[in-house]
């Protein structure tokens, strides 16, 4: 592996709002991927993005249903994975495709949400530079109130309180090492299903490290720490406090859509 070397980046494109969704008068039953962002599609702006890294190779696109495919911008060659029923399911599914094809080579993947349209390839590079040389388990950029506010007023983000004052708002992009895949997956799909419910999430992760997010106490290293339990893993997560606000940016409520939508008015 040379410094230089592109690594495939995994897309994952699932999700059709619900008719009880705030998103559904701007899908109407449609993939969010489809939402229109300046005469193109959200998800082909993203793959726009993503090909002008020059750290990116392989474009790969997981979770959107075949009939919707060719309604998508690609600006290189796109390999179109089927969906798998849940975000979990498909990354997986992605993953499993590439890791054949790249891990001997690279131990990394890209994973990239398709709701982040405002992603440029010197973001990405960026990211690919500063997580060199690969050696944790996954790398989980955020951004602060701060730089999402400057970039995006109003942008309305959840920001998880940390110990010190921090405050993080994940982003929607991030590098994995192909043996999670190794990891249980019944574990990702009940974390992904209860990831918004305290009581829940205590009852996965344990109780003391739920108290302590609750009242703003967790530090980076009990995530690390919790990680590392949970996956029985000798390589922690390592988190990447980006200034690439357009990373943490994505189009979850109407509000968010509209903002995004004013860069192509």
């Amino acid at each position: 592996m040379t410094p230089d070397t592109p690594i495939p980046a995994l897309i994952t494109a699932g999700g059709t709002p619900a008719p009880e969704s705030p998103l559904y008068q701007e899908t109407l039953g449609q993939p969010r991927a489809l939402l229109d962002m300046g005469g193109m599609t959200m998800l082909g702006r993203v793959l726009h993005g993503l090909s002008e890294a020059t750290s990116v190779g392989e474009l790969v696109v997981t979770g959107l249903d075949e009939r919707y495919w060719a309604a998508i911008e690609q600006p290189r060659p796109v390999v179109f994975l089927p969906d798998h029923g849940s975000m979990v399911r498909n990354i997986q599914q992605g993953l499993a495709y590439l890791r054949p094809k790249y891990e001997a080579e690279c131990p990394v993947a890209l994973v990239c949400s398709s709701d982040i349209p405002h992603v440029q390839g010197f973001m990405v590079d960026d990211l690919v530079r500063e997580t060199r040389p690969w050696e944790h388990l996954f790398y989980y950029p955020a951004v602060t109130p701060e730089t999402m506010e400057v970039a995006y007023p109003g942008a309305g983000r959840t920001y998880v309180r940390l110990q010190r004052g921090l405050q993080l708002a994940g982003a929607d992009v991030g590098l994995v090492r192909y043996e999670l895949l190794d990891s249980d997956p019944q574990l990702w799909e009940e974390l992904t299903a209860v990831r918004k419910n305290v009581r829940q999430i205590a009852r996965r992760v344990g109780w003391w490290v739920a108290f302590k997010l609750l009242m703003g106490r967790l530090a980076v290293e009990d995530i690390q720490n919790t990680a590392v339990r949970l996956l029985q893993t000798d390589r922690p997560p390592q988190l990447i406090i980006t200034p690439h606000a357009p990373l943490a940016m994505d189009a979850d409520k109407p509000h968010q859509v509209a903002l995004l939508r004013q860069k192509y008015e």
